[in-house]
């Protein structure tokens, strides 16, 4: 009994003594209703951009299809199997049929028999690079990129004078966004082959998104984006050197004309968001023209006009089989022009040439949000999720509906998403606020909560959940959810704080 009783004692001696504490309380009213007022502003925060993707093989005007690649893995599978059953322990015809057997549980078998090979050879051959070489593609393969690099890294020192290598390895840069040591890994591709045009490709990529960076830095450093502008320049030394050591070869004459489009594109929409003034939600340019988001100076403006003739002149002359990029960049062209009409039917040109490129679909329900056609921009997703089904496509579906305010048909897109993508934090913080919006408030905060549970502290999260508490009078958690989002720097969290939380 003693035992007991002093088991009690201890367990209350460690009750916080809740009485000896004001009850936290809002300091100025803050019903239901303004708490609601405040979520229905809120922006549900999925975005869907414009965006330029060029290829090896669009640049080249070969595009294969997935019909295609069947069959030419079918007629590869024909010729290698036969071969691989005299030599099963063959390391290059298992890695062949490794790739071959990409959708299919066979897969595995060759994956296996690869890795033990690989071993096996590596043990024999410690100083032959290819062997690493290979091993890391078969680890990329799997979404291994860290163990990946370590086998590029290691191939690099057998094998110094190898592209591909430093490609590879400048692929998981770019993949990390390390736009810098990418670009560093890309140029030394070039330094070894200036023929590889997949590096030229990468390059030039790398090299808008450094210049990107440059831009952001510089206006942080207190710089007007007009004065940084002036001071960035596309770096095309590799094309141009390609160029002149092989005049003959057309792709490289035609991807220059690409990475210009490319970069000017880019360069306009930067610097085309930071002078506008307009108010960026969701989809960002609902509010803005065209002509006012891309921002060009009188040079882009001239060789824009000089690429448009290119690119027109290159598809009456039909100077590759396909045409896709040259029918998307006069697709751009005519967006840059405010020319909307023309843009679509360029795109819907695309869409058409290559029915199979995902990107043009995003680009054309991009399109038609910013004339408010819905059920057009509802349509352009609906055919991209023939080829795939992606989160995001669900995402935006439930976007779709919900800036029509139609919230119970924009959940249903993101339950639907969530059955098939349980593991998306991007789907459970959209239907939460979607909750939030139809004032389901413990539903809201269920779904956010495990949102903010599952990923690094982040300021608009918190904002969002702590919005869903307010609403159910949870005023401790709240505050201490808004007291983390102003730490991680959210101003609307530290406006709710100074307005009702100020004692």
């Amino acid at each position: 009994m003693k035992i007991t009783c002093l088991l009690f004692l201890i367990a209350f001696m460690r009750l916080p003594f809740l009485h000896a504490q004001p009850t936290l309380q809002p300091t100025k009213a803050l019903d239901v209703a303004i708490v609601q007022k405040v979520i229905d502003s809120t922006t549900i925060g999925i975005q869907i951009s414009l965006a330029f993707q060029c290829k090896e093989d669009e640049v080249r005007g070969e595009i294969i299809t997935t019909k295609q690649r069947k069959i030419k893995n079918e007629l590869r599978k024909s010729q290698i199997l036969p071969a691989l059953l005299l030599n099963p322990y063959d390391l290059k015809l298992n890695l062949e049929m490794y790739d071959i057997e990409a959708d299919t549980s066979k897969r595995n078998d060759y994956k296996r028999q690869s890795y033990a090979l690989l071993a096996r050879d590596i043990e024999a051959n410690p100083t032959d690079g290819s062997l690493y070489f290979q091993k890391g593609v078969l680890l990329e393969s799997e979404l291994k990129l860290q163990e990946a690099f370590t086998e590029y890294v290691t191939a690099q020192k057998y094998m110094p004078d190898s592209a591909k290598v430093y490609q590879r390895a400048g692929e998981l840069y770019l993949f990390f966004l390390q736009y810098g040591e990418a670009k560093a890994y890309f140029e030394e591709a070039l330094i070894h082959d200036i023929t590889a045009l997949n590096a030229h490709l990468f390059y030039a990529i790398t090299d808008v998104f450094n210049a990107m960076t440059a831009l952001s830095q510089a206006e942080s450093e207190g710089q007007t984006i007009e004065e940084a502008i002036k001071k960035i320049q596309q770096d095309l030394v590799y094309v141009n050197r390609a160029i002149d050591l092989y005049p003959n070869r057309q792709d490289f004459k035609i991807f220059k004309l690409y990475a210009r489009i490319l970069w000017v594109f880019y360069k306009g929409v930067v610097v085309g968001a930071a002078l506008s003034e307009a108010n960026k939600t969701d989809f960002e340019l609902d509010k803005m023209l065209l002509s006012s988001f891309f921002k060009f100076s009188k040079n882009d403006l001239n060789e824009l006009r000089e690429l448009k003739d290119a690119f027109e002149k290159m598809v009456a002359e039909k100077k590759v089989a396909n045409l896709t990029l040259a029918y998307e960049s006069l697709g751009f062209i005519a967006l840059f022009e405010n020319k909307i009409p023309k843009a679509l039917a360029y795109f819907e040109k695309v869409s058409k040439l290559n029915t199979e490129k995902i990107q043009v679909y995003y680009n054309l329900c991009f399109i038609h949000l910013l004339r408010k056609d819905y059920k057009k921009g509802e349509a352009s997703i609906k055919r991209k999720m023939i080829l795939s089904k992606e989160a995001i496509d669900y995402q935006l579906l439930g976007s779709i509906y919900e800036r029509q305010k139609k919230h119970e048909k924009a959940k249903s897109f993101c339950i639907e998403g969530l059955k098939k993508f349980p593991a998306s934090t991007e789907i459970k913080a959209m239907l939460g606020m979607l909750e939030a919006r139809t004032k389901n408030y413990a539903a809201a905060e269920r779904y956010l909560q495990e949102v903010v549970d599952a990923k690094a502290p982040d300021g608009e999260l918190l904002y969002k959940l702590a919005l869903t508490q307010l609403a159910q009078q949870k005023w401790a958690t709240a505050y201490a959810n808004l007291v983390n989002a102003g730490e991680q720097k959210n101003a609307e969290a530290k406006i709710i704080i100074e307005t009702y939380f100020k004692y």
